[in-house]
């Protein structure tokens, strides 16, 4: 089967990032913003040859619609996963998630894990913290952790939008979007209110998902756990359901570690961890 043909009859979860070669298929989990963008160019920095899929999340069009569990995205995720590895030579993949996206992609692995037709070659975390369930925090700081999740290193553009949510008299995310809409122009076209609330609302979801979940399941396969060294995040307890983790440190911080020496450095472990062990 052609790349092109098996492009056209990926699931709708799955965005093929580079789909050429013959190697371990690696699946990339959406964070919170429910989109796998953070991830091209880390397919791009991977051996050549690597096949990579970016995992994104449903869309959640109105309202009235309930908003998926932890459990639920694993059960969908994996799924995918097993229909495009019913359709190409070989049986091996690797999961990586960042951040939220880490946490999808332990439950993932934990689900072809126990279904057992597929083999889960590693499992890569990327400054992860193993999730506890509590109440989510007030509405201005989920959307001031969103524009931080949708700016990344920008610092300058969340400098300029924090004291605008601040000092808003309410906290309706979407009264807040347009407040920033008219504040001053971010130098992103498509980034009107309308964009930001649609992006926020799934935020708002898988967040909320992620703060009614604890994992209770256990991978037994390898794993590795790649931390950023100015995150803060504190030792974790993910060797509980990660038994054999291996934990490695990376340059930067939580937003940081996806550029220059932190990418390499992250590129460089999931060429190991998925067996690509030539020089780049």
């Amino acid at each position: 089967m052609s790349s092109e043909q098996q492009q056209t009859r990926l699931p709708a979860s799955l965005v093929p990032l580079n789909t050429e070669g013959e190697g371990v298929h690696l699946f990339c989990v959406h964070p919170s913003s429910g989109s796998p963008f953070h991830y091209y160019e880390l397919a791009k920095s991977l051996q050549a040859g690597q096949r990579t899929y970016g995992v994104q999340a449903p869309s959640l069009p109105g309202s009235g619609r309930a908003a998926p569990s932890i459990r639920d995205l694993a059960a969908v995720y994996s799924d995918d996963v097993r229909e495009v590895m019913q359709t190409v030579e070989g049986s091996d993949v690797a999961l990586l998630g960042w951040s939220l996206g880490g946490i999808i992609a332990h439950a993932i692995a934990c689900r072809l894990q126990h279904v057992g037709d597929v083999s889960v070659k590693a499992l890569v975390l990327v400054d992860v913290s193993v999730p506890r369930i509590a109440s989510l925090p007030p509405e201005k700081q989920l959307v001031l952790r969103f524009l931080q999740e949708l700016f990344g290193n920008q610092s300058a553009i969340l400098e300029q939008v924090a004291p605008v949510i601040e000092t808003a008299p309410d906290d309706d995310a979407h009264d807040l979007f347009v407040r920033l809409e008219r504040s001053g122009d971010w130098g992103f076209d498509d980034l009107d209110a309308g964009f930001l609330t649609e992006r926020y609302t799934i935020f708002r979801a898988l967040v909320a998902a992620s703060y009614a979940y604890t994992p209770t399941e256990t991978y037994y396969g390898p794993a590795m756990h790649l931390t950023a060294r100015d995150s803060g995040l504190s030792p974790t307890e993910w060797p509980t359901f990660i038994p054999a983790l291996r934990e490695r440190s990376v340059p930067g911080d939580h937003h940081t570690l996806w550029l220059a020496d932190g990418l390499a450095m992250i590129a460089t472990a999931v060429d190991s961890s998925c067996g690509a062990n030539s020089e780049k």
